[in-house]
């Protein structure tokens, strides 16, 4: 459910909330916790690798992916909601996405006449984020054992934790060549929006059950990366890199590199670069299952 289709059920709500609504009197406020998966995860970007290396005529391989993206994971928090008559609500949620681990993989066998038998790569995300969520909702039909709402809010996220790694093997005539780098990516206060809709059912008393898809865009932008790792060939070279992202050209390039070495061939490569920033969209849509308990 896109957000563009979303959004023309809320406007039809609310014109048409007066007509349906129980004349029951609204609680002073809502006490909320819930948990869910996000189901699909539209135009989210997924781990894909730097380069292909070794596709020639002649070449053949695999290559898999994961199916969801960034966004893709458990999402559980809690809540309060303010009814500002029988139409209006606003709440403000606290949640927490444990994002699911996201992969992709490669392998290349190049015609057998060649000095390199095989290339091979694989590619993971593990990511989580903390998002605060200030909204509005409204009431589109309520009966006495059950309310059906819609809601939009804006998305704040923080602590925003991205931890990619990729992995290089490729095996010839020499000496196997191994490199892995970790990639671990800092973000400042990110901003995003969701719409959703969803369902209060009367349990007992003050206790409410709750449903809610919510279709929620977010776009975030690294500030800084910790690249470190090592490339192997008979012998390790370190590697460490601090990478800053700025938005203009202007800057941009190797700012401090230096290397050292030992009498085994073995030594280190340490850099600081300014290189330009890139977006990343973690998109989802999420269905959350949980409590509400009215507070009259």
């Amino acid at each position: 459910m896109k957000i563009k289709n979303i959004l023309p059920v809320i406007l039809l709500g609310v014109l048409t909330a007066s007509t349906s609504l129980a004349q029951e009197k609204q609680p002073l406020f809502y006490i909320k916790a819930y948990a869910g998966d996000a189901v699909i995860t539209p135009g989210s970007d997924g781990v894909r690798p730097s380069a292909i290396f070794g596709l020639e005529n002649g070449s053949t391989g695999n290559y898999s992916y994961s199916k969801k993206g960034l966004g893709a994971g458990i999402n559980y928090g809690f809540g309060i909601e303010k009814p500002l008559g029988r139409i209006f609500s606003v709440g403000l949620d606290v949640s927490y996405l444990h994002g699911k681990t996201i992969f992709s993989s490669y392998s290349v066998y190049p015609p057998t006449n060649q000095n390199v038998y095989s290339f091979s790569y694989i590619g993971s995300a593990a990511y989580s984020l903390t998002t605060f969520v200030p909204s509005v909702s409204a009431n589109i039909f309520q009966k006495s054992s059950y309310a059906i709402y819609t809601k939009m809010g804006i998305i704040v996220a923080t602590k925003i934790k991205n931890l990619s790694t990729e992995k290089y093997d490729i095996e010839g005539n020499g000496s196997p060549l191994t490199e892995v780098l970790n990639m671990e990516n800092r973000y400042g206060t990110e901003k995003g929006f969701t719409a959703a809709i969803g369902a209060r059912i009367n349990i007992s008393g003050a206790l409410k059950a709750t449903v809610e898809i919510s279709d929620n865009l977010l776009s975030v932008s690294p500030r800084s990366t910790h690249q470190y790792g090592f490339v192997s060939e008979g012998y390790d070279v370190l590697i460490d890199d601090n990478i800053t992202y700025i938005k203009s050209n202007s800057g941009v390039g190797t700012s401090n590199a230096t290397a050292t070495g030992n009498n085994i061939g073995g030594g280190s490569v340490t850099a600081t670069d300014v290189v330009p920033s890139f977006n990343q969209h973690i998109n989802n849509i999420i269905v959350n299952i949980g409590l509400a308990f009215a507070i009259k």
